[in-house]
């Protein structure tokens, strides 16, 4: 067995005992897993924490391996941010850095990025690929976050990564494209990390994203009954 193969499970276990997390539910589409959630504890969530998850915005947040444990140890937080243990925050390379007017927002960065659209938050300028083991293959999945933000409490802006990647600060490859509704296709700008929550870590079987036919095929991994039960 190669190392690669349970670094999902190795993951969930060291965050569960952690106190991080405390289930791991396989999201199926006929009868394959395409998708695997950590779904955080609830004392990481606010006491009322089952009207934020009925009554919030869910909204996706694509992201690198590496820096999961800490958001989930302190939530998302807008670049810029100082954490207890000192480090702070930045945009990364390839992104809009702080302190620059962007849409006509000054300092843009500064801010929590985030979407309704599973398939824009899963683009690889935002969201790492990983190697980790579903049933008896080695596959890829994409990294992302799972979050709800509070209704009024974010600006809504226009993709900046589409078919024209003639656009600064973004790669310039790109993997796949999903055709979506454009008012869907969104980035939700947050500038408080008091109006988002964390609800889970999701892995996402790329396979699965990079031959969905319709938009609306995101859902399955939004709402699955069995987090529902563990939820409300």
């Amino acid at each position: 067995m190669k190392s690669h193969e349970d670094k999902i499970m190795t993951f969930f276990h060291r965050l569960y005992n952690l106190g991080y997390v405390s289930n791991i539910i396989p999201i199926k589409k006929n009868n394959e897993i395409i998708a695997q959630k950590l779904i955080c504890s609830k004392h990481l969530l606010p006491m009322n924490s089952s009207q934020i998850y009925k009554n919030w915005v869910p909204v996706w947040h694509g992201t690198k391996f590496r820096f999961l444990e800490s958001i989930i140890k302190n939530g998302l937080r807008p670049s810029g941010s100082k954490l207890a243990d000192g480090t702070t925050i930045n945009p990364l390379p390839s992104h809009i850095p702080l302190n620059e007017t962007f849409s006509g927002i000054k300092n843009w960065g500064k801010a929590i990025f985030v979407s309704p659209s599973i398939f824009y938050s899963s683009d690889t300028a935002y969201a790492e690929r990983i190697m980790s083991n579903s049933g008896s293959n080695t596959d890829r999945w994409a990294v992302l976050v799972e979050a709800r933000v509070k209704p009024n409490s974010y600006t809504k802006h226009n993709s900046t990564i589409w078919r024209d990647k003639n656009i600064e600060n973004e790669p310039v490859k790109v993997e796949y494209r999903v055709e979506v509704k454009e008012e869907d296709d969104l980035i939700y700008r947050v500038e408080s990390e008091k109006n988002i929550f964390i609800i889970s870590i999701a892995f996402v079987l790329v396979r699965f994203l990079e031959h969905v036919n319709d938009y609306g095929d995101g859902n399955i991994v939004v709402n699955s009954e069995e987090e529902r039960n563990l939820l409300l």
